[in-house]
């Protein structure tokens, strides 16, 4: 079972990054890290609590104010642990995120689907929508507290 979770975890991480790669060669790219604090509604009001990395690509050539990134998110909800790994576009100061998510409940895992809208700077509040198969469809909203730290701030290049 661990097998088959970290073989479809690997594989989606792949695409991701694949589909990543055409941005690379004209953009810039900053690493964001942070925290995530909110509540989940549903059958019963519960604490989250996690973390979020981001890799975000934009290009300053095109006088462009559209950013597009990958997500890895990992935050817990009472008994549920969830790992997310989204896609994200961002115009200006609004964006969203969209991608699979894993869920661990009870040593099970289970397969699902997030959306988040957000927006803002450092502090971005979102609302996310997760279906998740075998449990109940999660409501969540809160903010994201993070730190945007740039790595190329030239375009990147694999050479030449």
């Amino acid at each position: 079972m661990f097998k088959v979770m970290w073989l479809q975890f690997m594989k989606t991480i792949v695409l991701f990054f694949i589909l990543t790669i055409t941005v690379l060669g004209q953009t810039e790219l900053s690493v964001n890290p942070g925290i995530k604090i909110g509540l989940s509604f549903g059958d019963n009001t519960q604490f989250v609590f996690g973390y979020e990395l981001s890799f975000v690509f934009f290009n300053r050539d095109r006088n462009d104010d559209s950013r597009y990134g990958i997500v890895l998110d990992y935050d817990s909800i009472d008994d549920i642990k969830r790992l997310h790994v989204g896609f994200e576009y961002m115009y200006r100061v609004v964006g969203t995120d969209i991608g699979p998510t894993f869920a661990f409940k009870e040593s099970k895992l289970h397969y699902g689907f997030s959306i988040i809208p957000f927006g803002g700077a450092f502090v971005l509040p979102y609302l996310n929508y997760t279906f998740i198969e075998g449990i109940n469809d999660q409501f969540d909203f809160g903010t994201y507290l993070k730190i945007p730290i740039p790595l190329f701030k030239e375009r990147f290049s694999f050479g030449g």
